[in-house]
């Protein structure tokens, strides 16, 4: 379902979770994890950390796209950890027998339409990209180190 408001401007899209800015391997011809990640802290955001199973079904309703994840076990196998803030997902949506690190599979994707649960692959492969921020008058502050809790819980999602 797509709402419209004030948070998300063009070319943003309003899910019931935020807002979304959906970019396809057709605009940006996929990116590695580590280009992905640091085009979206270009942005001021972070790739897409999927908290709840309404956010997931809002995303998945919206795109069947492949896109990058903003956990990964990079530093240290088998512990996921989210890029922005360090700590271990409260959500997770993997899919049968993942992550499994077959071959070196370090970085979590996912595909969007029809419930496609998550999966680790290796970061130097492509997907889409998936940015997600804080609404605009508290951008840059979520996973800062002393930003009030209450700013942490409203975030847009900034998808080029």
């Amino acid at each position: 379902q797509i709402e419209k408001s004030n948070d998300c401007e063009t070319p943003w899209v309003q899910l019931s979770t935020g807002c979304y800015w959906f970019a396809t391997e057709s605009q940006n011809l996929g990116k590695t994890w580590t280009e992905a990640r640091a085009f979206c802290q270009r942005q001021r955001a972070h790739l897409v950390e999927i908290d709840s199973q309404e956010e997931r079904r809002a995303i998945d309703q919206r795109s069947s796209h492949y896109f990058w994840m903003g956990i990964n076990d990079r530093a240290h196998e088998g512990r996921w950890l989210s890029d922005s803030h360090g700590e271990a997902p409260t959500f997770v949506f993997w899919g049968q027998n993942e992550p499994n690190d077959s071959g070196d599979e370090d970085c979590a994707t996912f595909t969007g339409g029809g419930g496609h649960r998550w999966n680790d692959i290796p970061c130097d492969l492509r997907a889409d990209i998936l940015c997600e921020k804080p609404q605009s008058s508290r951008e840059g502050q979520r996973g800062q180190a002393g930003a009030p809790e209450s700013l942490l819980e409203d975030y847009i999602y900034d998808f080029e």
